[in-house]
């Protein structure tokens, strides 16, 4: 479970006179729902960190820096832009909601970090001197506040007396331990069994879906190798029957179902009922019955050694899938299974580079604006038709310079999102750039050009337009100037080109 209001209090008092004298030195990403500092205070560095992650939302101090992923979340490079090198100052949390506020000092004025740190709508806001957002770790989901970039930030509504009542709560009883940094230690180590726990069982959980894929499979050989075994125990059946064929030739016509004859074998030399194929005529059936004595009757020892591997293999997958074994078991158990055949390996992923040579070419140039969006924008006709009328969704914003062959450009949009200023002016200034309006980008710097936005639900492509030509509804238009640092940003951005 999350943290409760009193959790979160405690630990802010026991936190706050330390991280009140930090500087920020580095800014951790360590998946896309958790972030962490790395502050410098005199004598040693702490690393306060934020998670929003589902039934781990928590605000602590950890004991050392954590791991980072690979690619860095677009909120935390907005952090470090902003708050690198900054100096912490007050940091306050409420005592009716599980809410805090971190206010950095910078250059360009306060920054404020507020934590919204509840389960389901929880979300992490970085705002500037005027309490406008700057960014947030999570897209806006709050139908009652407008959470977006450049807007006023606003505070969660009061939490009603139910639920109060509930997070209102400290099954740890903190408040009897000293604010020595003791409260903080119970709750990371709590929290680290709780995470632990959860990666061990997201293993059972995945080995579990493997023995059942496996054991399914299994019990449908086993099926299969049981029929193969009792066609060849009656092998010897199939030759007695195509050599009674053969002594009624002449008298069977094509297309009969079956025929009677005597059974020249048995001590009474009673007639007995063969089944035939309606498909083929006597002398057809009769081969049809030698061959498939031919292909059973020496595969006996063969089928029973498939049929004893199987139900063996099969017998082991059930044991372990009803096994609870710990993290060197599950490792050590499943690579076991892999050596003996039991259960299939993973096929390894191909890696970032292989994939690149392997796939197409995008039909786009891919950039990020200001605050973390998308903008994509096409390399040419063709790849303008593909990126506006296959890539694009409906809720997109599509743009282009008026009166000028140029690229389309695309900001990626959630449903019924507004689009902010910042990303607004940011493809504007990439629509301009990447058009017949402008020249190189030192001499482009200063240009004015009039772009034509739109959503990408109002494109049309009507009959017999060239590549990268189409027709468009309900557009506006916005005047926007090259500026050098906007431009310089953009291409120098990650996900975009050098």
């Amino acid at each position: 479970m999350s943290m409760t209001i009193p959790q979160l209090q405690l630990i802010s008092e026991e936190l706050s006179p330390k991280l009140s004298l930090g500087v920020v030195r580095k800014v951790i990403s360590i998946d896309p729902k958790t972030f962490c500092f790395e502050l410098r205070i005199p004598g040693e560095n702490l690393f306060p960190l934020f998670s929003l992650s589902t039934s781990f939302a928590r605000f602590l101090n950890e004991a050392q820096r954590p791991k980072k992923e690979k690619v860095p979340s677009s909120f935390s490079l907005l952090l470090k832009k902003e708050l690198l090198n900054s100096r912490s100052e007050s940091f306050k949390s409420s005592k009716k909601d599980r809410w805090l506020e971190w206010t950095f000092n910078t250059l360009d004025g306060p920054r404020y970090l507020v934590a919204e740190l509840s389960d389901r709508h929880g979300n992490i806001f970085l705002l500037d001197k005027k309490r406008n957002i700057l960014g947030s770790l999570l897209p806006n989901k709050s139908t009652r506040r407008e959470l977006v970039v450049s807007k006023r930030y606003q505070p969660p509504a009061p939490l009603p007396e139910e639920i109060f009542n509930r997070l209102n709560q400290d099954n740890f009883k903190l408040e009897q331990l000293p604010p020595d940094g003791s409260r903080n230690e119970k709750l990371c180590q709590h929290f680290n069994n709780l995470i632990e726990e959860n990666r061990l069982q997201t293993l059972r959980q995945k080995l579990g879906k493997r023995i059942r894929a496996e054991i399914k499979q299994l019990k449908r050989r086993e099926k299969a190798i049981t029929k193969d075994l009792n066609k060849a125990i009656e092998a010897q059946q199939y030759r007695k029957w195509g050599e009674l064929l053969q002594s009624v030739y002449g008298q069977i016509k094509k297309g009969e179902p079956e025929v009677q004859v005597v059974d020249y074998y048995h001590p009474q030399q009673e007639r007995i009922t063969i089944q035939l194929d309606q498909r083929l005529d006597l002398s057809e059936n009769v081969q049809r019955y030698f061959k498939l004595y031919r292909k059973f009757s020496g595969a006996i020892d063969q089928i029973e050694n498939r049929l004893q591997d199987c139900q063996n293999a099969l017998e082991t997958l059930q044991i372990v899938e009803t096994e609870s074994l710990s993290e060197s078991e599950l490792l050590s158990i499943t690579e076991d299974l892999e050596i003996k055949n039991f259960l299939k390996p993973i096929r390894p992923t191909q890696s970032s580079k292989t994939k690149q040579r392997s796939s197409p070419a995008l039909p786009y140039r891919e950039f990020l604006s200001l605050s973390g969006k998308k903008i994509l924008v096409g390399k040419g006709g063709k790849h303008n038709d593909a990126l506006s009328l296959r890539v694009a969704k409906g809720n997109d914003l599509w743009l282009h310079a008026l009166d000028w062959p140029g690229a389309h450009v695309l900001v990626r949009l959630e449903k019924k999102e507004a689009i902010d200023e910042e990303s607004l002016l940011d493809a504007a200034t990439l629509a301009a750039f990447y058009s017949k309006g402008t020249k190189s980008q030192k001499e482009c710097i200063g240009t004015t050009l009039d772009i034509g936005y739109t959503r990408a639900k109002n494109i049309r492509k009507p009959k017999g337009f060239p590549p990268g030509r189409v027709s468009y509804v309900e557009a506006k238009t916005l005047s926007i100037r090259i500026e050098e640092d906007r431009l310089a940003r953009l291409l120098d951005r990650k996900g975009a080109p050098s």
